[in-house]
């Protein structure tokens, strides 16, 4: 029956709906509006408006954040910015300050502190960021441990799992798996440049391609090319 399901959840008159230990448990006035939060110290420290937190800790800390979205335990429980949407376990834990990060699987942007406006979609993309920012990954280990680098962007399974430069792109199943530091490289094809790296400022396209390059300014187009 609802009387069941409702049992320990309640609404007040500035529409926030609470239902958990201490969730939702710092709401005070109307500055504090419209937010639902649901789960064991959801929105335990939340003053703001237009969040949601549904699971165990998420949005615990979200003190002065405006429309959060957070579901998964620990989703964005660190959190004060705005505008974050995290769904999955631990999904961006450890953001701070930052805002306008969507992160979508487990762990995914995991150690994010600071860096905003990055979308990862997948378990552990860009798990190991903490200020970088403008990024985009999407597959399981994308762009896993770039840190503080901005404006990547890798589609596959693991591309650019160990990229930490700037302005990538990475296309294909571990595509540009091993490149590290290098600088405006742009890899499309599976596997393409996994094992090669070493130098900015190439083009690889194809198949297995460019799988040899070892220095920077190359243009390698074909399978198994290069």
């Amino acid at each position: 029956t609802w009387a069941e399901i409702s049992g320990g959840v309640s609404s007040d008159s500035y529409e926030n709906t609470i239902g958990g230990t201490s969730a939702g448990s710092a709401l005070s006035g109307s500055g504090d509006a419209y937010n639902t939060f649901f789960g064991y110290h959801a929105g335990k420290d939340s003053s703001s408006t237009r969040s949601t937190a549904v699971g165990s800790q998420a949005l615990k800390t979200n003190s002065t954040g405006l429309n959060n979205t957070a579901i998964g335990a620990s989703a964005l429980a660190s959190t004060t910015g705005s505008y974050n949407t995290g769904l999955g376990a631990n999904v961006g834990k450890n953001i701070s300050t930052a805002s306008s990060n969507t992160f979508i699987g487990s762990n995914s942007g995991f150690e994010t502190t600071t860096g905003g406006s990055n979308t990862a979609l997948g378990g552990n993309t860009i798990f190991q960021n903490t200020t970088g920012q403008h990024n985009t990954a999407i597959g399981y280990y994308a762009l896993y441990t770039n840190t503080t680098s901005s404006g990547n962007t890798a589609l596959g399974y693991e591309a650019g799992k160990v990229s930490t430069g700037q302005r990538q792109v990475f296309i294909g199943y571990q595509a540009g798996k091993t490149i590290a530091g290098e600088n405006g490289n742009t890899v499309i094809g599976y596997q393409a440049l996994d094992t090669g790296g070493g130098g900015s400022g190439s083009t690889i396209i194809g198949d297995k391609a460019g799988r040899e390059v070892a220095d920077g300014n190359n243009t390698v187009i074909g399978a198994s090319a290069g």
